[in-house]
């Protein structure tokens, strides 16, 4: 479901005018969102999706592998599963095509092609070491597969997850370590990648606020033997996207509109989640609130004028108006990396260093190795207790 690159002067619903003057080009908005698996595009951001293309917004997710190593919710599918036939990437391939539909979304690709990159299961598992799991790829030539698509749809927003992908799966830390890396590829002239080199003018981390799904959670757990379709856990580290402090939190997508599209593309991934009303089951029969806002910490680029809750950004393209910023700033993008580098050092203790390494980026342990006087001068309580520290027993089992 690959479309061609999208018109650069098309004029939509969804404009930037580049020149920020009545004669300047306008130009349509473009949004990349990289994933790790079928069902987390819907999960983590199929409401971000479903406005941004209603709005006319050229968006563009790439998903990581098709999810081999997936729990199996329905019984009936329990044979495609990996000790079995090993079918469960095809049917979940189809789950996906049919659940971008549903968010309306046409323009749906495989990094390095559809199975070029297998699931990587929990982590220490012997999934994880098969040479074609994901969590094995060489982080230089998968970043520059991605990077050859951000010159290719020249994105002026990237949405990744943070430095520990939401919960600790080894897929979704290599998917930001990945994209992380592609943005830098993308940008420098020297590289091998193809295309014309572009900047992201900005690059966003989805994340969920620690109160509002404490909160959440303890009122589903008290209303737990309601729901006998599912358990409440109220271990936030197993909270399958990344909790932060509220303080931390840069934009709040209202997503209502679009909560009946959300969630239809949720349905569609049957052998994986079960939605029942607001209510989503992962496949371990832990139930979570399907939201309907949905939340970003920006770690590259500059926020624009808060109209949501708290004074957040509501728009990911907020402050996109001029020639410099939609086409993007050396210098500025030069600036907010110490950022994403400060955020990205806080788990380098815990996070599991992957196999295979690049050099002279935020991937790469020499960069992510930050000196303690940083660390002492910049404490983030918040992010701290969000991320330190959750690969105490091993993997999360959230879901896959």
């Amino acid at each position: 479901m690959r479309a061609r690159r999208p018109d650069s002067t098309k004029v939509t619903s969804a404009e930037i005018n580049e020149d920020g003057g009545e004669e300047g080009m306008v130009e349509q908005r473009r949004l990349l969102l990289p994933h790790a698996h079928p069902d987390d595009e819907s999960c983590a951001t199929g409401g971000t999706i479903a406005k941004y293309v209603a709005e006319g917004a050229h968006v563009t997710v790439v998903t990581c592998t098709r999810g081999e190593q997936g729990k199996i919710v329905v019984p009936e599918l329990a044979h495609l599963a990996a000790d079995r036939q090993d079918t469960l990437g095809d049917h979940r391939s189809t789950e996906l095509r049919n659940a971008v539909a549903a968010l309306g979304l046409d323009d749906h690709r495989y990094l390095g092609g559809e199975g070029c990159y297998r699931d990587s299961g929990r982590m220490g598992t012997p999934s994880s070491e098969r040479p074609d799991a994901f969590w094995q790829a060489d982080l230089d030539e998968a970043g520059a597969q991605l990077a050859a698509i951000i010159r290719e749809v020249r994105p002026h927003v990237i949405v990744t997850y943070d430095p520990n992908g939401g919960y600790g799966h080894p897929d979704h830390i290599q998917t930001h370590r990945v994209t992380m890396r592609a943005v830098e590829l993308a940008s420098d002239p020297e590289a091998v990648v193809h295309g014309e080199p572009w900047d992201v003018p900005k690059l966003y981390w989805c994340v969920v606020p620690r109160e509002l799904i404490r909160k959440e959670l303890v009122s589903l757990k008290l209303e737990e033997s309601s729901h006998p379709y599912m358990w409440v856990d109220l271990d936030l580290n197993e909270y399958p996207d990344g909790v932060y402090d509220d303080s931390e939190i840069t934009t709040e997508i209202d997503i209502s509109r679009y909560f009946e599209a959300k969630r239809q593309a949720l349905s569609a991934h049957q052998s994986q989640d079960t939605v029942h009303g607001d209510l989503l089951v992962l496949a371990t029969g832990r139930g979570i609130r399907i939201q309907d806002r949905e939340w970003f910490i920006l770690v590259k680029g500059s926020t624009g004028a808060g109209g949501g809750d708290h004074a957040r950004e509501d728009d990911l393209f907020a402050g996109l108006t001029d020639r410099v910023s939609v086409l993007g700033s050396l210098a500025a993008a030069t600036c907010e990396v110490p950022r994403a580098i400060e955020m990205t050092a806080l788990l380098v203790s815990q996070t599991p260093a992957p196999p295979a390494l690049g050099s002279g980026h935020l991937g790469s342990a020499a960069v992510l190795q930050a000196p303690d006087a940083m660390l002492a001068s910049n404490p983030r309580g918040g992010i701290y207790d969000a991320l330190i520290g959750v690969f105490p027993d091993g993997l999360s089992e959230t879901k896959t």
